[in-house]
C-alpha cells in the first residue's frame, strides 16, 4: 500500500484496506498520488450509519486552487432516510449533480455491508 493517506487512519488486514474517520476533521480521503485514465473499481463498504460517506473518483487537491481543498466528483453512500447513494456530488465545487430525490427505486438500493462497482466513462 502507498502512503499517501490524509486525515484518517489506515490499516491492511487480511488484504483488505481499513480506514478509520478521524474525530473533528471535516472530512476522511485515501488518497492515491497516481493518476487513473480508464479504471474500475469494487469496493465491499460497511457504512457508519452517522456519517456520511461516498467514494471520490477523479478528485484533486492542489495548493493554488481554494487553499488545497479536496475536491471532485463524489459517489454518495447515503444510509440517512433521505436514501441518495447512487448520487454524484461535486465535491468542494458545484453540489450535487444527480440527485435521488424523486426516484424511490434507486432509493431502495443500498443494503448495509454492500458492494459498489464504480466504471470510469473514459
Amino acid at each position: 500500500m502507498e502512503n499517501n493517506w490524509r486525515n484518517c487512519k489506515i490499516s491492511n488486514k487480511n488484504n483488505k484496506i481499513i480506514g478509520t474517520t478521524t474525530i473533528n476533521t471535516p472530512n476522511t480521503f485515501l488518497v492515491s498520488n497516481k493518476a487513473y485514465a480508464d479504471f474500475e473499481l469494487e469496493a465491499d463498504v460497511w457504512i457508519d450509519t452517522l456519517l456520511n460517506s461516498g467514494i471520490q473518483i477523479r478528485s484533486n487537491s492542489y495548493e493554488n486552487y481554494n487553499k488545497g481543498v479536496f475536491h471532485g466528483y463524489q459517489i454518495e453512500i447515503d444510509p440517512s432516510p433521505r436514501a441518495w447513494s447512487g448520487g454524484l456530488y461535486d465535491e468542494s465545487r458545484r453540489g450535487w449533480l444527480y440527485k435521488l430525490e424523486g426516484k424511490p427505486e434507486a432509493q431502495k438500493a443500498l443494503k448495509n455491508q454492500c458492494g459498489i462497482t464504480t466504471r470510469s466513462l473514459r
